[in-house]
């Protein structure tokens, strides 16, 4: 029998382990999450991360999520950013 619980202790585990590389164990976690709303969702989106750059508190987040039209910005971040860790 599978104990689907303990399955998702170490996913849970291995995520905060991956998170967690340069920070304090107990240090919390912050989200970003760009809604849904099509075109308008993503323009409104991306002034947001405009905004996160210039103050320098993109690079604090350790999670994203999207939906719909914020799926948009977000997918392009997600290249962007994976490319620019990549380049070395």
């Amino acid at each position: 029998m599978t104990n689907y619980k303990d399955d998702a202790d170490k996913v849970i585990a291995a995520e905060k382990q991956h998170i967690g590389e340069g920070k304090e164990t107990d240090t919390k976690r912050i989200g970003l999450a760009f809604s849904g709303g099509g075109i308008r969702s993503a323009s409104f989106s991306m002034g947001l991360t405009q905004s996160l750059v210039a103050d320098g508190k993109l690079a604090k987040m350790d999670y994203l999520s999207t939906v719909s039209g914020g799926g948009f910005l977000g997918s392009s971040l997600t290249w962007f950013l994976s490319q620019k860790s990549s380049d070395g």
